[in-house]
Order: structure tokens, then C-alpha cells, then sequence
């Protein structure tokens, strides 16, 4: 830039010569240096007097800090090398999401999204793993769910590809069923505590909602138990009839716990009817009667007549044919 005298005179003093400002001002740098470069001006040319000539000199700015005007622009790429960068490298897939506008509701979703990989949280679906939680989300983000499910979706589907091949839902661990807060759980009564000392892997279904349907069911399992043992139908199934009566439950209400009752068959003995059950004693009798000489023949085989008498077995009963 160039400045000519007659603009330098607003800096000169009283006595015509450049001297320092009052103290009530406070000259730039650039100003500084433009003195500074007249000054030698003035001292180096020779004095004309009466000369209207106008002398303009060059003044330069000072040099500039390395730093000094670039400060980084807010614009997509700083985003993605501030924010996301660790999640570019990991996942290049997931690039084409890191350039949303910053504060906006996508950018926002994704640096959630960001985080939660970092830090191994991604809040999955009760009713599908494999998904990412949108309820949850939209929550967190303070958005209704059904923009989270429209126009959102993309996002979160391929955040979804890399969740799984981050930790695949075959490995995650099971989680509780109908309510179940194990660590939330409260005291066991005396039948539950029997039962899991008899059968530790039935732990798991002792936590349930005090008041839940799979509450009482196991309340009326653990008691059949602590009592004798556990009421089969005619196939060696627990007896669902005998439960439904019991809750005042449709015939078909029963089948949403079906994993309940099957871990308890499983673990109490399987699935044997009545009879079956009474085999081993059946057979002790047999041998007794044998070795007593009491054991009555017919045609060559057991007298049915006499065995089903001695177990209270119908006459007719066809169950040991087999």
C-alpha cells in the first residue's frame, strides 16, 4: 500500500516533526512499521524547501505468523478430521455420513453413533438384536421415532453392517426375558431357594416381575417341586391344564413360556409321564414277587391284572405294551 505525506501529517506533533502518539493511543503494528519506514525516507532524501512535490513511499504490512489467517474453516473435512477420524480408519464403509451439516439432526445422530462404537454402547433392539435400538435413539436425540425410522434409516442401517461385524448378536449374551432384573432382584422365598439349590441352572427364572404371568408360573413350578415333584401330563409334560386352571388362563396362554416349562422338564428329569416315572419301582416289585414265588402267570406271561392292581393302574391300560 502507499501513503503519501499529507496523510503522515495527521501523526506529525507541534513542532512539525514525527514523534511518538499521546498515550491515550495505541498504534498497530502496521502503523508502527509505516513510521518506521518514513522515517528513514525522511532522513535519507534531501530537504527542498518549499517543494509541493507529493513523495509516496511503499509501506508493507509485517510478515504474517505461520498461523496468523488460516485459522481451520468450518467445513466437512475439518469435521470428519476433528471428529470422526478414528471412525473413518476403522470404518471407511461409514465415510459418507461423517459430512453432514454441523448441529444438524443427521450430523448429531452420527456423532452419537461415533461414541457409541468408540465406547462399545450401542443400544440394540429387544426385539431383534441385529437392530439398533431406535426408540432409545430418538430419545436421545430428541426426535419422534418415526423420523428416526424414515428419513434417518439409512444412517442407522449401515451402522447396523458394522455393529454386527463389530460383535455379531451369535455372540452377545442372552438376555433376561419377561422383565426379568436379576440385579434388581428381590429375596427368594424358601421354595425358590430350594429349587436353585437342587437346580442352579433354573436361577434365571426367579427374577421375574413380582406380579407377571411368568412370576406365578414359576411360583406354581418351584411349589409342585418343593413338594413332591412337578405335575406331568399324559405325554411327561408339565401339565399346562393344571397351570391355566390354576391363573385362569386360556388353554393357549401357556405358549409365550413355553422356554420356562421346557427348562424346567429338562432339568428336573425330562420329559416323562406318571408311568414311566414308575418303571424303576415297577421293576423292584417283580424281582420281589419272583423271589417270594408270588408273581402270578397267565398264558405264559405276567399277569397284567396283577401289576396294574398293585400300582392303582387301569385294568385296561395299554401304557407297557410297548
Amino acid at each position: 500500500m502507499l501513503v503519501d505525506e499529507g496523510q503522515l501529517s495527521l501523526f506529525e506533533t507541534a513542532d512539525g516533526s514525527l514523534g511518538e502518539l499521546s498515550g491515550a493511543y495505541v498504534a498497530s503494528d502496521i502503523v508502527k512499521n509505516a513510521l518506521g519506514q518514513v522515517d528513514e525516507a525522511l532522513a535519507a532524501r534531501p530537504a527542498a524547501t518549499g517543494s509541493t512535490d507529493t513523495h509516496r513511499l511503499p509501506v508493507a504490512p509485517p510478515a504474517l505468523a505461520p498461523n496468523e489467517g488460516y485459522g481451520y474453516p468450518h467445513n466437512d473435512f475439518n469435521r470428519i478430521e476433528s471428529f470422526n477420524t478414528t471412525v473413518i480408519d476403522r470404518f471407511p464403509a461409514l465415510a459418507v455420513h461423517q459430512s453432514y451439516k454441523p448441529g444438524s439432526t443427521k450430523a448429531r445422530l452420527v456423532d452419537m453413533l461415533n461414541g457409541c462404537l468408540e465406547t462399545n454402547t450401542i443400544p440394540r433392539s429387544e426385539v431383534d438384536r441385529r437392530l439398533i435400538n431406535r426408540r432409545e435413539m430418538a430419545s436421545r436425540l430428541g426426535v419422534s421415532y418415526s423420523l428416526l425410522s424414515s428419513t434417518l434409516k439409512d444412517i442407522l442401517t449401515d451402522y447396523e453392517v458394522v455393529v454386527e461385524i463389530i460383535q455379531p448378536v451369535a455372540t452377545l449374551p442372552e438376555l433376561p426375558r419377561f422383565g426379568a432384573k436379576p440385579d434388581q432382584s428381590r429375596p427368594l422365598d424358601e421354595a425358590s431357594r430350594q429349587v436353585v439349590t437342587l437346580y442352579p441352572n433354573l436361577s434365571k427364572h426367579q427374577h421375574y416381575s413380582e406380579k407377571s404371568t411368568a412370576n406365578e408360573t414359576v411360583q406354581i413350578l418351584n411349589a409342585q417341586i418343593v413338594s413332591g415333584g412337578l405335575e406331568r401330563s399324559r405325554g411327561g409334560k408339565i401339565s399346562r391344564k393344571l397351570i391355566t386352571e390354576r391363573l385362569g388362563l386360556s388353554k393357549t396362554a401357556l405358549t409365550m413360556y413355553a422356554q420356562i416349562l421346557e427348562d424346567y422338564e429338562n432339568e428336573v428329569g425330562g420329559k416323562e409321564s406318571v408311568t414311566e416315572a414308575r418303571i424303576p419301582a415297577m421293576r423292584r416289585w417283580l424281582e420281589e414277587q419272583i423271589d417270594a414265588g408270588t408273581l402270578l402267570i397267565r398264558d405264559g406271561k405276567v399277569s397284567r391284572l396283577q401289576l396294574f392292581s398293585n400300582f392303582g393302574l387301569p385294568k385296561n391300560s395299554l401304557v407297557l405294551l410297548r
